[in-house]
C-alpha cells in the first residue's frame, strides 16, 4: 500500500470510529449513573471552585481510592462543555479513537501498511472495544494504558531501555483510573523487569528508576494520607487481616472459566469452546511455525507474548482474591483480538481468510444487535435523557415557585440528581430547589462541599416532588416511599421511561 492510500484509509477509519461513537449519543442518550454522578460532583469542585483534589474515585474496597488524575482528565471535558456530562464522555471517546490511530501507526511501522489498516478497521467491529467508550467510566482508560504498556515493553525488549520507563508511566497512570486492574499491570511490570535483569537485557538501575516513576504517581496519596492519619493504609491493612475480606479466599475455580470466556469471546462469541481452541491453535501454529508463510514477525511475537503474559498474570492476581469484577480487566479482550489479527498475518492466506471470516461474522452479529439497540433511547432510568426529562417535569409543574425534591435510587446515594439539579436545573430554570436530596434533612455527607451548591433559590412553598427509580428491592423502596409521603397529598404523577415522578402537597 502506498503512502497516500494508507493515510487516506487511516483518517477514514478514525473519522468513522468517532462517528460510530458519537451518533448514538444524540439527545443525551448515554448513561449517567451513580458512578458518573459521583465523578461529576467531584469534578465540579475542580472546574467550578478551583479546588485541588488529591484522591480520585473510591475503589470497590470502601475507604480506598484511586489517584485523582481521572477527575482532571474528564474535568477538562466538563470545563469545555460548561458542565455538560457529555464533556467527560467525549474525553473517553477521544482516548479510544486516538488509540486506534496509535495502533495503526505502530503496526504500519512494524508489520505493514495494509495490515495496519486491516487491524484498525477490524477493531471497529469489536463490541468489547467499542463498549469501553459508551459512557464515562473510570476503568475504561485501562484499555488505552494496556496497549501503551505493551508497546513500551516491546520497545524495551528491542533494546530501548527508556521503554521500561515509559511502561512505568502507564502503570502509574493506571492507578489513577482503576486500582485492581492496575495491580495486574504492576505485577506484569515487575515480572518483565526481573526477567530482563536475569537475562542481562537491562540493569537494576533502570528497573529501579522505573519504580521510582511509578511511585511519583502516589505523591497525592501520600499527601492525603499524612493529613488523614493514614486512613487508607489502615483500611488496606484491616482488609488484608480480615478473615472474611477480599483477600481471605482463592477463587481459581471461579475465575478460570470467566477468563477463558474473555479469550473465547474475543474470537468467536457464539461458540466459546471453539473460540478458545481456535486462538490456542493459532498461537501454536505460528509459534511452532506450522502452516506459516514466513518467519514470525518480531513485533507480532512480542505483542502476542506480552499480551498472553499479561493475561496470565491478571488471572493469577484476580484468582488470588475474591474481588474481581469484569470491568477491572476490560483491557484483555481488545489485546486478545489484536493478537489474533496479527497472528493471521503470519498464516497462509487460505487458513487466515477462513479464520478471519468466521470471526468477523461473529463480531458483526454481536455489534449489529447491540449497537442498534443502543442507537435509540430506551426506558432505562440511568440514561441522561430520561433523568433530564424528569427534572424538566418537576420544574414545569412547580410553576416557577420554590419546591422540595427527593430522589430514590437503588444505589441510595443520589449523586446523579445532586449534580443534574445543580447544573441543568440552575442553568435552564435559573434557580435550585429548596432542598434536593435523598430524604428530608439528609446531611449530604457524601456530596463534597454541598453548601456551595444550594443557591440561588426561590421562596419555598409546600410543594414536594418525588423522583423514584425502579428497584428490585421493593421493601426498601416501599419503606422510603411510606416515610417520605407522610403528611402529603398526591396532586399529580407521571412516568419518564421507568422513572416515576410525583407532585405532592405538604399538609399543614
Amino acid at each position: 500500500m502506498n503512502k497516500k492510500n494508507f493515510w487516506l484509509g487511516f483518517w477514514l477509519i478514525l473519522v468513522l470510529a468517532f462517528l460510530q461513537r458519537i451518533i448514538p449519543l444524540r439527545n443525551n442518550n448515554f448513561y449517567f449513573t451513580m458512578d458518573q454522578g459521583n465523578d461529576a460532583v467531584h469534578v465540579r469542585e475542580i472546574w467550578f471552585r478551583g479546588q485541588l483534589l488529591l484522591l480520585g474515585p473510591e475503589t470497590g474496597l470502601p475507604g480506598l481510592f484511586a489517584g485523582p488524575l481521572w477527575y482532571y482528565f474528564i474535568g477538562f471535558g466538563y470545563f469545555l462543555f460548561g458542565g455538560h456530562p457529555f464533556g467527560g464522555l467525549l474525553m473517553v471517546i477521544l482516548l479510544n479513537v486516538s488509540l486506534v490511530g496509535i495502533v495503526m501507526t505502530k503496526i504500519k511501522k512494524e508489520v505493514s501498511s495494509s495490515w495496519a489498516i486491516f487491524v484498525g478497521a477490524c477493531l471497529q467491529t469489536s463490541w468489547w472495544f467499542y463498549d469501553t467508550s459508551r459512557y464515562a467510566f473510570n476503568p475504561f482508560p485501562l484499555v488505552f494504558l494496556a496497549f501503551m504498556l505493551i508497546f513500551s515493553l516491546i520497545d524495551f525488549l528491542a533494546g530501548k531501555e527508556k521503554g521500561y520507563l515509559w511502561a512505568a508511566v502507564f502503570v502509574g497512570l493506571g492507578f489513577n483510573t482503576e486500582v485492581a486492574g492496575s495491580m495486574a499491570f504492576a505485577f506484569f511490570l515487575i515480572f518483565i523487569g526481573l526477567w530482563s535483569v536475569i537475562k542481562k537485557r537491562s540493569s537494576w538501575k533502570n528497573i529501579f528508576l522505573g519504580w521510582v516513576i511509578v511511585g511519583l504517581f502516589f505523591v497525592p496519596h501520600l499527601l492525603s494520607e499524612t493529613s488523614s492519619g493514614f486512613s487508607q493504609t489502615h483500611t488496606l491493612l484491616n482488609e488484608i487481616g480480615n478473615p472474611n475480606g477480599i483477600f481471605s479466599e482463592r477463587t481459581f475455580a471461579v475465575i478460570t472459566p470467566r477468563f477463558l470466556t474473555v479469550v473465547s469471546r474475543s474470537i468467536l462469541r457464539q461458540v466459546p469452546e471453539i473460540g478458545f481452541l481456535s486462538f490456542t491453535l493459532i498461537v501454536l501454529l505460528v509459534f511452532k511455525k506450522w502452516g506459516t508463510k514466513r518467519k514470525i514477525n518480531s513485533f507480532t511475537k512480542r505483542f502476542v507474548s506480552l499480551s498472553l503474559a499479561l493475561l496470565i498474570i491478571s488471572w493469577l492476581w484476580f484468582s488470588s482474591n475474591k474481588g474481581w469484577q469484569d470491568w477491572q480487566t476490560v483491557y484483555l479482550s481488545p489485546l486478545i483480538f489484536v493478537s489474533f489479527l496479527l497472528l493471521l498475518h503470519e498464516l497462509k492466506k487460505e487458513i487466515a481468510l477462513a479464520l478471519f471470516l468466521v470471526s468477523l461474522i461473529s463480531h458483526l452479529l454481536i455489534m449489529k444487535d447491540r449497537y442498534l439497540e443502543y442507537l435509540h433511547p430506551k426506558a432505562d432510568p440511568s440514561l441522561l435523557t430520561n433523568e433530564l426529562q424528569a427534572i424538566d417535569w418537576v420544574y414545569q409543574e412547580s410553576g416557577g415557585k420554590g419546591f422540595y425534591v427527593y430522589s430514590y435510587l437503588p444505589s441510595v446515594l443520589d449523586y446523579p440528581y445532586q449534580y443534574l439539579f445543580w447544573w441543568y436545573g440552575r442553568q435552564k430554570y435559573g434557580y435550585l430547589p429548596c432542598e434536593y436530596a435523598s430524604f428530608p434533612n439528609a446531611p449530604g455527607l457524601f456530596v463534597p462541599n454541598k453548601k456551595y451548591y444550594e443557591r440561588p433559590q426561590k421562596p419555598c412553598t409546600d410543594l414536594r416532588f418525588l423522583i423514584i427509580e425502579p428497584d428490585e428491592n421493593t421493601i426498601n423502596q416501599d419503606q422510603w416511599l411510606s416515610a417520605i409521603s407522610q403528611n402529603t397529598k398526591l396532586l399529580e404523577a407521571t412516568t419518564v421511561g421507568q422513572i416515576k415522578v410525583e407532585k405532592r402537597l405538604i399538609l399543614k
